[in-house]
């Protein structure tokens, strides 16, 4: 795969421009894009955990670096914050047709660190929102 696009440097949940490839006339319908997560349930303190993205279609799809964390409280999500620390590079990255990359998701830089509990990423991927949902425990 190859970047795109550089912009800029955002924050999490930072409004951006958007850093879409120049647009084919192709349709990809959301059922051609999968977003995974294998295992779902992780130790508390893991640093890292990795998204499969997967593009099931004929035509390359684009993805950015950023992503965001939402903690299940009750039975409503709520975002997590970020540290001062975490900024995105937005880069479009693409992926090619019928093929999969990991995609890295940092927990070390949320604050403050996350507890046991259920979370999920949202994660962009041409322009639909996607969201993987995992589990911390002790």
């Amino acid at each position: 795969t190859e970047p795109s696009i550089v912009t800029g440097i955002t924050k999490p949940n930072e409004t951006t421009e958007n850093t879409q490839p120049a647009s084919s006339e192709a349709v990809i319908n959301s059922s051609d894009i999968e977003v995974t997560l294998n295992p779902s349930v992780y130790a508390v303190g893991t640093k890292s955990i990795t998204l499969k993205i997967k593009n099931n279609s004929n035509t390359e799809v684009w993805y950015g670096m950023n992503y965001s964390i939402e903690q299940l409280l009750g039975d409503k999500w709520e975002s997590v914050p970020a540290s001062d620390d975490l900024m995105f590079i937005e880069l479009a990255q693409l992926l090619k047709p019928n093929s999969e990359q990991d995609f890295d998701v940092s927990l070390s830089l949320l604050s403050p660190n996350l507890e046991a509990g259920k979370y999920r990423i949202a994660k962009n991927v041409n322009g639909e929102q996607f969201y993987v949902e995992f589990e911390l425990k002790d």
